[in-house]
């Protein structure tokens, strides 16, 4: 079995992570096939924007440790052979410390990885993401939701219309394919912000 992609996100194994379980998790269950994806791990952590996954877990969660982040992957790597790896959720590049140890246990994976992030910690973490293309970064997934400050205040999304766009810039200095996530028709949006979001992206 070869699948084109290895997608690490908040599904499969949420509950062993939040219970502390360190066995790893029965990969075949999801019938890897070539072109599927596969959720594998998860990196839950809270923050005063509302994930989804607080509607499910609640705010008290905790993040994976690297090894045993590290441990999966090299896992499926050797059963599944993928072309790259998608860490999939949007606050997975979120603790410093964490991403550092992250990177430099990542580096002997050497595959390409797409990975979201918040358009604050790209900003005022350029360090980070810097670190992260060293060792594979190869897409990054941007959740700027707005072009407009009133709707990202709207949204107590936490974070600014600079600060969006320093995060683009900093990901086309490095040459970062670029993914960007955002919301038009919010409630009270007038043509005009509609039109600075679109710009945006």
């Amino acid at each position: 079995k070869v699948s084109s992609h290895l997608v690490l996100g908040f599904s499969g194994n949420t509950y062993a992570t939040i219970l502390g379980i360190q066995e790893l998790p029965e990969q075949d269950v999801y019938n890897i096939a070539t072109g599927t994806e596969n959720y594998v791990a998860n990196g839950l952590v809270s923050h005063n924007c509302q994930p989804a996954e607080h509607l499910h877990f609640g705010r008290m969660q905790r993040r994976r440790s690297v090894p045993s982040i590290i441990a999966e992957i090299k896992d499926v790597v050797a059963k599944y052979h993928p072309a790259s790896i998608i860490f999939h959720g949007p606050l997975f590049i979120q603790q410093p410390k964490w991403i550092m140890e992250f990177c430099d246990a990542y580096a002997e994976i050497r595959l390409p990885f797409w990975a979201s992030a918040r358009a604050d910690i790209a900003s005022q973490h350029p360090d980070l993401i810097r670190r992260l293309k060293e060792v594979g970064l190869d897409m990054l997934s941007l959740g700027l939701e707005a072009g407009s400050q009133r709707m990202l205040d709207w949204l107590g999304k936490g974070t600014t219309v600079r600060q969006n766009y320093e995060a683009i810039e900093l990901a086309n200095e490095l040459n970062l394919k670029v993914l960007v996530n955002i919301i038009l028709a919010i409630p009270g949006e007038t043509r005009e912000e509609a039109f600075q979001t679109m710009k945006m992206a």
